[in-house]
């Protein structure tokens, strides 16, 4: 089983099978008459329901238990069980799942004689990455996209959060700034793009930390730089990574290099 931040188990017991009376002794019928008593209680009579099942839930790594019933037997908190009255399921589900909650649980189910159901439960960090990082420069005046991916995820996340800093910016639209996310970041940014953050018209006032925070997965950032004149321009990143050196520059260079020799 491959999970993100958040998890459930599902135990389910089989239904109680009757247990039928036993006759009363003789002796017991002869006295209950003898007092005055019916005697009908003490026969044979119907079948009655005496199974009464437990579910418990364990972690094998470490022999710890965890619920009985309803009752939750852990000072962790993130452990709780879901019931749904009528229903045979009990689910143990895990608040915030880490690495570390990785390991064997075993389910119990208190008949007679008892079964267990065992699970090996895998945690997978989920994990987000802007393309371009670390760093990313850019003209004054040019468009601005950042494209962030989700590796190891197992499900949607609830929300996916842009921050400049510390300051979300998902909804800044006076501020020229759009995110895309889902199946409409995918058709901007191509397959396996969760969210896009876009802007118009890069300035300075652009230029920043940008960090993208899905709900179940750890964040990735970009240091975006804003360029603003000829100079800075000379030591742009490309695509992949290359140092460009505008021409300028590059006559510069060739100068000095000669005038060395």
């Amino acid at each position: 089983m491959r999970l993100s931040r958040g998890t459930g188990h599902t135990c389910t017991p089989a239904p109680c099978r009757a247990v039928p009376r036993r006759a009363a002794p003789l002796r017991a019928l002869r006295s209950q008459r003898t007092s005055g008593g019916s005697g009908g209680s003490g026969g044979s009579g119907g079948p009655a329901r005496k199974c009464r099942q437990e579910i418990t839930w364990t972690r094998k790594t470490d022999y710890h238990l965890l619920t009985v019933g309803l009752t939750t037997y852990t000072v962790d908190q993130r452990f709780i069980v879901e019931h749904v009255r009528h229903q045979q399921a009990w689910n143990l589900r895990i608040r915030q799942a880490t690495e570390a909650d990785a390991g064997l649980y075993e389910c119990q189910i208190t008949s007679h004689p008892p079964v267990s159901v065992f699970i090996v439960l895998k945690v997978i960090e989920a994990v987000a990455e802007v393309v371009g990082a670390p760093d990313l420069h850019i003209k004054a005046g040019s468009s601005l996209r950042l494209v962030c991916l989700l590796r190891g995820s197992t499900e949607t996340p609830a929300f996916l959060f842009w921050y400049r800093g510390t300051s979300m910016v998902n909804y800044d639209a006076h501020d020229g700034i759009s995110v895309l996310t889902g199946e409409a970041a995918e058709e901007a940014a191509g397959p396996g793009a969760y969210s896009v953050l876009r802007l118009e018209r890069a300035a300075a006032r652009h230029a920043g930390n940008y960090t993208c925070v899905p709900a179940n997965a750890r964040p990735a950032s970009i240091q975006v730089h804003v360029i603003n004149d000829e100079a800075p321009a000379a030591m742009q990143r490309g695509s992949g990574g290359k140092v460009l050196l505008s021409p300028l520059w590059a006559l510069l260079l060739a100068s000095a290099l000669l005038a060395a020799e």
